[in-house]
């Protein structure tokens, strides 16, 4: 199990303004020798992913947890007739 830090990759990767190097190749260098070219293009993806989330939830002034999510009837309502459908 790759055990870089890639905790300071998603730190550079996250805070782009505050230095003029925000990703030096010493970070990226690390990250390379743990992870291979597709996991570290997943890695940059899920922390770029985190950050949208994260920004849209400072935009909206969402609460992290605040939101309770009910089960959609409608889509049961919805497979329940197309399988009646199949089934005619």
């Amino acid at each position: 199990m790759p055990s870089a830090r890639p905790s300071r990759s998603r730190e550079a990767v996250t805070r782009l303004s505050d230095r003029p190097d925000p990703v030096p190749d010493e970070v990226w260098n690390e990250a390379a020798r743990h992870y291979d070219e597709p996991a570290l293009a997943a890695l940059i993806l899920a922390i770029a992913a985190v950050n949208v989330w994260n920004r849209l939830n400072v935009a909206t002034r969402q609460v992290v947890g605040s939101v309770q999510w009910e089960p959609s009837h409608a889509s049961s309502a919805t497979s329940q007739s197309s399988s009646t459908a199949r089934r005619s």
